[in-house]
């Protein structure tokens, strides 16, 4: 290889793609970089057969991994990852015009210029800046991406690069907004632990820290929480009263300088406890955390420990409408409000009993929580609040956008795609499975590939919290002005840590349609065999049928075997009324054959008297109605009046006289004629030719006589036509006795 050809294929295995629609590397061709001082110039050989026409080059682009934004595709919350650039090369010795345009994600990026001209030889920059990332936003991989369509006018295939950028930060949450931990004797300790969950992409350091002796947390007044993405972490918060009476405090979580939060962190949260010297309640609060809806949570105890005899009541807030319900150690139930005796230096447990979550329902933090009640009789110990905690959870879903989904293509077989959601409202995830049937619930019945859920008729998945994208892709029908009709079936698989908090949504209905067209075209629009003499006959003519889908079609006549024609594919005759199966793209010819003029016809030459409407049936169109136009061609001579009773003058003795008559022409055809007259009579119109219509003649003479029609013979020469008769020539026309 010599040096020439190899500083050509350097950047072109660096980087070079194709914009044809299978990807491969290409020689620079116009794109190779000069030759080195001593180097010979080498041939660059034909263009490269890429996007344009075999005219462009994109220079340090992979088409398949796209484009990268931001460090590593991560860009901050909050921040704006620095705009990239792309190189065309123009590898002709002309102009090569693009168009460029953000397809997929036009909120989060833009394209500079969006058009222009790519010199001969040379080369154009595009520009792509991308918007910046919200300060809050969720984390999920390529939430940003976008995707940048390259078309040429008038050459070649369009390139797509895939733009590509995900949020960075961290989305930290705490299990509680407040720590309760209930009364304490002096001297002794409790404990809760603190959960805290980075659901974010980057790792941040939390500090937790308490602003009052009595409280540690991990065993000091402060404590670092380093949170890796994904994962949770807990510390204990302490409480060891040295006095009896309310301890209220704050825990304060600050986080590291450098840490991005993709969500609000928790800042606070209120803490509470309570010294005592006789009295102890343990826990401070009871949580049953959040509960698959459907499902009914495990009781919990609160330990009520005293040093005298004493009496108490426990309630709660609620009262009959809570949550929950109050028993003792055995499960048996107590009434709220109900005294209750503990003996000197001894515990009592109660036990709260929840009710089940119902299988509809809020998923509102602490939906369901309450506050129980201690009320004892002993001197100064004032009332005890107990906070018990309960909320909902599962998956609430939903189509978007709502009521289904239409497409309406005016051509056939057309193939579309429509974006389409999952959306899930709820507090957990759930899979699923999207099944294609048609809108009753029964297997789908339609043309296969009609609909997919991208390019399956059966996805599953995952239903995380808020939108899962989907594709639906729709392949129109294979006939003009039909509609086909499915439906999406929705169903989920439920868990102990899966479940529904809301109805599944009804089948979701998608519909393919195709606008009024016409599947069968016919050529020429219509046969006219003219005018064809008496007793000849028409030479046969051919239609073209064309359909643009396979279908079947059935060819009959009007007027059935009466029909003055005969409908023939290939000299075979056609069958009336039977279907002919058409392939796609096909062409079918059928010859039309006139069968023979009669001589005499009945209907003389009436307009289109021999004529008749050829129909086309098929599934696909309405019936075609298709004219075959044919008139007999002739003359049809009469005398009128046929006679004239009375002689001409009285002879001898009175002068001839003069009467008229008319030689009607009753046909298409001028008629070639010769009138011969008898006895002493005469007429004006010996000879001539009778057009259409009436000919006006005068017999003259005395007495009796009769005038005799017959065609001039020999007949003429052209250009005159030769008289054909489309009926006998009339009876003599008769005056007096003759």
């Amino acid at each position: 290889m010599n040096r020439g050809h190899h500083r050509r294929l350097v950047p072109c295995l660096q980087a070079l793609v194709t914009l044809a629609t299978v990807a491969a590397l290409v020689h620079c061709g116009g794109g190779e970089l000069p030759p080195a001082a001593g180097e010979d110039p080498v041939d660059s050989g034909p263009p490269d057969v890429v996007g344009g026409g075999g005219a462009v080059t994109i220079l340090d682009v992979d088409l398949q991994a796209g484009l990268t934004f931001g460090e590593n595709g991560f860009t901050d919350c909050g921040g704006q990852a620095s705009s990239k650039s792309i190189i065309l090369q123009n590898t002709l010795n002309d102009v090569v015009n693009y168009q460029a345009e953000i397809v997929v994600g036009k909120t989060a990026y833009t394209v500079t210029p969006d058009k222009g001209g790519i010199p001969a030889r040379g080369q154009a920059t595009l520009q792509i800046v991308p918007a910046a990332i919200p300060q809050e936003a969720e984390v999920t991989t390529d939430l940003f991406a976008g995707t940048l369509e390259i078309r040429y006018p008038g050459r070649g295939t369009p390139t797509q690069i895939r733009l590509h950028q995900t949020a960075r930060g961290a989305i930290v949450s705490m299990a509680a907004n407040s720590y309760a931990l209930g009364s304490v004797k002096v001297g002794e300790k409790k404990s809760l632990p603190i959960n805290l969950t980075n659901a974010g992409n980057m790792e941040v350091t939390a500090t937790l820290a308490v602003g009052t002796p009595v409280y540690t947390v991990g065993n000091a007044p402060s404590t670092p929480v380093p949170l890796k993405p994904g994962v949770a972490e807990s510390r204990l918060i302490e409480f060891a009263p040295l006095t009896a009476g309310d301890a209220p405090d704050t825990l304060a979580i600050s986080f590291n300088p450098s840490a991005v939060h993709c969500k609000a962190p928790p800042f606070s949260a209120a803490v509470t406890g309570t010294g005592t010297t006789g009295v102890g309640l343990t826990p401070g609060a009871l949580d049953f955390g959040d509960v698959n809806c459907g499902t009914t949570a495990p009781p919990q105890d609160l330990t009520i420990s005293s040093t005298i005899a004493m009496t108490f009541t426990a309630s709660l807030d609620k009262g009959g409408a809570s949550a929950f319900s109050l028993a003792d150690a055995a499960d048996t139930p107590i009434v709220q409000g109900a005294e209750i005796e503990i003996p000197p230096a001894s515990t009592y447990k109660l036990r709260v009993v929840p009710k089940p979550i119902p299988p509809v329902s809020p998923i509102t933090a602490n939906f369901y929580g309450d506050n129980l009640r201690i009320t004892t009789n002993v001197p100064g110990d004032t009332p005890k609040t107990i906070p018990v905690r309960m909320g909902a959870k599962g998956a609430i879903l939903a189509f978007t956008p709502a009521g289904g989904i239409t497409v309406t293509g005016t051509d056939i077989n057309a193939i579309a795609q429509t974006n389409f959601s999952l959306s899930n409202t709820g507090n957990v995830q759930i899979p699923y499975q999207i099944k294609l049937v048609n809108p009753n619930g029964q297997p789908f019945s339609g043309p296969d590939g009609t609909f997919g859920i991208g390019n399956q008729t059966t996805v599953n998945g995952n239903a995380n919290i808020g939108a899962t994208a989907l594709v639906l892709n729709t392949k129109a029908p294979p006939t003009y002005s039909t509609t086909i009709e499915g439906a999406l079936e929705l169903s989920v698989t439920t868990s102990a840590t899966a479940a529904l908090c809301a109805d599944l949504p009804a089948r979701y209905n998608v519909t393919s349609r195709t606008n009024a067209g016409t599947s069968i075209t016919l050529t020429p629009p219509a046969l006219q065999f003219g005018e064809v003499l008496c007793g000849t006959t028409a030479p046969p003519q051919t239609v073209t049928l064309k359909s643009v889908v396979a279908t079947t079609f059935a060819p009959d006549l009007v007027k059935g075997e009466n029909s003055p024609y005969i409908l023939k594919n290939n000299g075979t005759p056609l069958t009336l009324g039977q279907d002919i199966p058409i392939a796609a793209g096909a062409e079918y010819v059928i010859t039309v054959e006139p069968k023979p003029m009669p001589a005499r016809p009945l209907i003389g030459t009436t307009d289109n008297g021999f004529g008749d409407t050829m129909t086309i049936k098929s599934p696909v169109d309405a019936t075609k109605n298709y004219e075959l136009r044919q008139t007999a061609k002739g003359a049809i001579l009469v005398f009128s009046p046929t006679v004239m009773p009375q002689p001409l003058g009285n002879p001898p003795t009175v002068p001839a006289e003069s009467r008229a008559f008319i030689l009607r022409n009753n046909g298409n055809q001028t008629a070639h004629y010769t009138l011969t007259t008898s006895g002493s009579i005469s007429t004006n119109i010996p000879t001539g030719s009778a057009p259409r219509g009436d000919t006006n003649g005068v017999v003259t003479g005395v007495g009796s006589g009769r005038i005799t029609v017959s065609l001039t013979s020999p007949q003429p020469a052209p250009p005159a036509e030769p008289t054909t008769l489309c009926a006998d020539l009339p009876g003599d026309l008769i005056i007096g006795a003759p």
